[in-house]
């Protein structure tokens, strides 16, 4: 049986959005995956079993077309890889596209149409040694925070406010919490850092997933580690802005603040409004700044008194 050669060359939440189709594909084949180290995703799915091979689009220099059924590029993947590769796998090539269809997420309704049973959902593999790290650094009561994401001068405008983190994480320890923020050390402030104190940012993907699966709840925006959160089942909170939470929110366990009259855009980035262009030239983040810190915490609050009448 030949082998299937899967494109995902875009983020972390479009590799967990796209493992159903990995999993469903991997019962009648093998899969090889091509993805961009840079993601940060790449280090860790080379120890998943679930793939022979796991290949770095930038030095993909020659492919043997005629060694694979079946090949398939994840959504917007053909944006993010060479584009003569791209012209050369045309004819050959399954391209999953984006949908017009405010009523599911985007892959998952693709997924839908490709005849993937959606009773699969998304996932990720911990490392058992990741496991047995965080089990012996993990405190009790434990909500892990995300607030960053990708550095361009474009997508940081999808952060919240500094200033409302640090609030946020002072009142959430006020009430007996212990708030542990993740993720890369690009994704702060010196400033910031100096009054977080967190032992757990750069620590890697795999001990950050280990880490997530052992807390509590999850605080995020729209990045790959809030789609993370919920491949691992861990009820999060996720802040959105210009993006459109229809769209592209996690698929499973998460509860969604989008502030949809704080401008008359919001969200900017939903299909049919030039959203790109507008995003672009968007200078005040109106619909982030609109999201309080009460707004979370009043979430958090929520989920403790239905957590505490299941016991």
């Amino acid at each position: 049986m030949k082998p299937i050669l899967l494109f995902c060359t875009t983020g972390l939440g479009d590799f967990i959005n796209l493992t159903p189709l990995i999993k469903k594909l991997k019962m009648s084949s093998s899969i090889e995956i091509v993805v961009d180290r840079r993601r940060g995703f790449f280090e860790e799915i080379k120890k998943w079993s679930d793939f022979s091979s796991v290949n770095d689009v930038n030095e993909l220099e020659s492919i043997n077309l005629n060694k694979y059924s079946k090949i398939i590029f994840s959504i917007y993947s053909e944006f993010t890889t060479p584009k003569k590769l791209v012209q050369l796998l045309k004819k050959r090539a399954y391209f999953i596209r984006d949908v017009d269809n405010k009523y599911a997420h985007e892959i998952m309704k693709n997924l839908q149409d490709s005849n993937i049973d959606l009773a699969i959902k998304p996932f990720f593999r911990i490392d058992k040694k990741d496991l047995d790290w965080v089990s012996k650094k993990a405190k009790k009561n434990m909500i892990v925070v995300a607030p960053g994401c990708n550095n361009t001068a474009r997508w940081i405008k999808k952060r919240w406010s500094e200033n409302k983190w640090i609030k946020l994480s002072e009142n959430l320890r006020k009430k007996g919490f212990k708030v542990i923020f993740i993720g890369r050390k690009t994704d702060y402030s010196e400033k910031m850092l100096g009054k977080i104190k967190s032992d757990f940012i750069d620590i890697g993907l795999g001990k950050t997933a280990a880490l997530i699966k052992r807390s509590k709840f999850f605080i995020g925006i729209n990045n790959g580690l809030s789609h993370l959160a919920a491949a691992l089942k861990i009820p999060s909170i996720i802040l959105f802005g210009p993006a459109d939470a229809e769209k592209d929110r996690p698929c499973y366990n998460s509860i969604v603040i989008q502030k949809i009259n704080s401008c008359k855009y919001c969200p900017c980035l939903k299909k049919g409004v030039s959203g790109l262009k507008i995003f672009d030239e968007c200078d005040n983040q109106k619909c982030m700044n609109a999201i309080r810190v009460n707004d979370v915490v009043k979430i958090v609050n929520n989920y403790e008194k239905t957590a505490n009448k299941r016991i």
